[in-house]
């Protein structure tokens, strides 16, 4: 019954053509470009991830990272989830059936207390950064982590093809005046948003109105509320308000955008004509027609 449910959930997403284009990847068991960026970064190294663990890093995931790892920890706002169940803060973070568990901690993503400067080679996140209410403040705490030729591999879902798709892409400004008004994890500006615009046939979980609305105002326990919406222009230009020097960005079906990174120890960066340059070759290459469609938008402004 779950095997059907997301198989419904996948089509009513991205299409039969997309769940062709999947099957298709998952049968030549092809690895994201991203893969050969991060493989120098990652290897033999010593990461913590911030939620998870994550399919996508998992051996015969799209960005198979952890066996490269000698350890990884993991970070979770508690010690039980709905996602993963218990997580208590000590016991063990199981990662990858040959190597070595790792260390839980419960911490916010905002705030990783007791855990020192330049500890880690490599932050790892997937679908996190979305829950979280103020992402500059959280970045800000996964680079202090880092070590300064350290790297940081988020992956944020793509607004196209989730339940959020009829909600507008947040913007850096909205982010960076988070960050100014130290706006807390349990704010409920985006709650009522995300209520009467989630498109419910979307949700894994096939939960009704009420249902949802439920779990939606208890966001502050479980984490449910995605309070900012993605593309692949805002989780570029977020990383690099947040100090971070861009590698790569990628996009994946179903609904993954991937961004490597490393820590820019100087001030925040603008977005200077360079990384201009690279977005719009990252978005014309998207498997996202939005992305396509802002790059050729801003081509056929230029041309008038």
């Amino acid at each position: 019954m779950q095997a059907l449910r997301h198989l419904r959930g996948q089509l009513a997403t991205i299409g039969l053509r997309g769940m062709i284009a999947i099957a298709a990847r998952n049968r030549l068991r092809r690895r994201l470009r991203a893969y050969e960026v991060c493989r120098p970064l990652v290897e033999h190294g010593r990461g913590i991830e911030i939620g998870g663990p994550s399919p996508i890093f998992a051996r015969g995931g799209l960005l198979p990272l952890y066996p490269l790892l000698a350890r990884l920890d993991n970070c979770d706002f508690t010690d039980e989830t709905i996602w993963h169940g218990e997580a208590a803060e000590g016991s063990a973070f199981q990662y990858d059936p040959d190597r070595q568990p790792g260390r839980r901690f419960v911490r916010d993503a905002t705030s990783l207390e007791g855990i020192d400067d330049a500890s880690y080679d490599v932050v790892l996140s997937s679908h996190t950064i979305e829950h979280v209410a103020n992402p500059l403040r959280a970045l800000a705490e996964w680079k202090r982590v880092l070590r300064e030729d350290g790297c940081l591999v988020l992956v944020a879902p793509h607004l196209e093809n989730t339940f959020d798709h009829r909600r507008a892409v947040t913007t850096i400004e909205h982010l960076e005046r988070d960050l100014t008004r130290s706006t807390p994890e349990d704010d409920e500006t985006h709650v009522q948003e995300f209520v009467e615009l989630c498109d419910l046939a979307r949700v894994p979980e096939r939960l009704s109105r009420q249902a949802f609305e439920e779990r939606t105002r208890a966001f502050a326990a479980n984490r449910t509320l995605h309070h900012h919406v993605f593309d692949t222009q805002l989780l570029v230009r977020l990383l690099n308000r947040a100090g971070f020097e861009l590698l790569d960005a990628e996009t994946a079906l179903p609904f993954h955008i991937v961004a490597t990174a490393r820590p820019n120890r100087g001030e925040p960066a603008s977005v200077d004509e360079r990384l201009r340059s690279r977005l719009v070759d990252w978005r014309r290459k998207s498997v996202f027609e939005l992305d396509r469609r802002q790059v050729a938008g801003q081509a056929a402004r230029t041309r008038s």
